[in-house]
């Protein structure tokens, strides 16, 4: 599925260690941070419908720290409804009014969560916030938005974390994805053998159903109804070309380029210009050129 990536804003209202924040690095300050509006996305939604993407992924930085992201979502929903829109988000800025607005047009949540303890949570995010992002999931079912997934990154600080991760998923009634580190922004320092969660899952009688690709093994357990469990590595630490061109999915930055890569700024597409000027074709065209292949690049 043909995916754009959004990154609404590049701040964050947590501090994980492990963040590459889409490959941006860190918002040094509110006051240079751009935030995209509505009234951009509209011109992007637009574009994105003609240039065949399938699925929209709003994201940050944190995407809730940007105040219209209601009105972002409602957007894209009007603008093309062809296209499925997914929220990847720390969760704890949540309002039940947007769970209200946004229910039945957003497709999927993923919430980025880091441990089932409250010790361990808020030595991995800088945030004493378990008990409300628990609390604005049940937000989230209760208006509907069922399809939610734990976005857990497996890393040497958290990694005897993983049991527990799994029994809160099935607590919870989600899914789990197990995220490899990725090396981006000097983090190497912090991967833990993923192997060793997928021999985990084993042994607790998950057995794997589907793989699309090397980098993405899915699991669960038909006889107890659990949610799934998605074991994703990083393609990028490999340098797997391959896997990274089969998953067509572009990035578009808070300041209005898109990225092919999340490891080089040096291919990046600018399209403030177009967006400003209202041009849907010239954003469409530059959408299409931003998935060729041969931008896809490992420095």
């Amino acid at each position: 599925m043909r995916g754009l990536r959004i990154s609404l804003t590049d701040l964050c209202n947590y501090r994980c260690l492990f963040c590459h924040n889409e490959g941006l690095g860190k918002a040094e300050s509110k006051n240079r941070s751009p935030k995209l509006t509505a009234e951009m996305i509209e011109i992007i939604a637009l574009a994105s419908e003609k240039s065949n993407v399938q699925k929209i992924i709003l994201t940050g930085g944190e995407p809730l720290v940007n105040k219209e992201a209601k009105d972002i979502v409602l957007t894209i929903h009007d603008a093309a409804p062809s296209i499925q829109i997914n929220l990847t988000t720390n969760l704890i800025l949540l309002k039940e009014s947007f769970a209200v607005a946004t229910s039945g047009k957003i497709h999927k949540v993923n919430v980025n969560f880091q441990s089932s303890t409250a010790e361990k949570f808020e030595r991995m995010t800088g945030v004493n916030g378990i008990k409300q992002v628990k609390e604005n999931i049940a937000i989230l079912k209760r208006h509907g938005l069922e399809n939610v997934s734990l976005n857990y990154v497996y890393t040497r600080l958290n990694a005897e974390e993983l049991r527990g991760m799994i029994e809160l998923s099935e607590q919870q009634g989600v899914d789990l994805k197990i995220l490899e580190v990725m090396d981006i922004n000097n983090v190497s320092t912090l991967r833990s053998d993923i192997g060793k969660a997928k021999a985990l899952l084993e042994d607790i009688g998950y057995s794997e159903y589907f793989s699309p690709n090397v980098s993405d093994t899915r699991f669960q357990v038909p006889s107890r109804g659990a949610g799934k469990i998605r074991l994703i590595s990083a393609y990028c630490n490999t340098r797997n070309i391959a896997a990274c061109t089969a998953h067509e999915e572009i990035r578009l930055s808070p300041d209005l380029y898109l990225r092919p890569c999340i490891q080089t700024t040096s291919n990046s597409i600018y399209i403030g210009d177009d967006v400003d000027r209202r041009d849907v074709l010239s954003v469409a065209q530059k959408i299409l050129q931003a998935f060729d292949p041969s931008l896809k690049i490992c420095p």
